[in-house]
């Protein structure tokens, strides 16, 4: 049976906040110039997207 950890080469989890938050940007950090691009451009329409559905819910 293949466990999560098993998946990535990092041998711990981040147990808090700011280890999630630093190992998500040593990860971004690695992606070649293209995917943070497409990275960024797809984080900018689901803003937008919950942004317009959080507007709706208030009319």
């Amino acid at each position: 049976m293949t466990r999560p950890h098993d998946l990535h080469d990092d041998s711990a989890w981040p147990a808090d906040r700011e280890s999630s938050r630093r190992e998500q940007m040593r990860r971004f950090r690695a992606l070649p110039l293209a995917e943070k691009i497409k990275a960024v451009e797809e984080m900018e329409r689901l803003a937008r997207t919950l942004a317009e559905a959080v507007e709706r819910r208030r009319r």
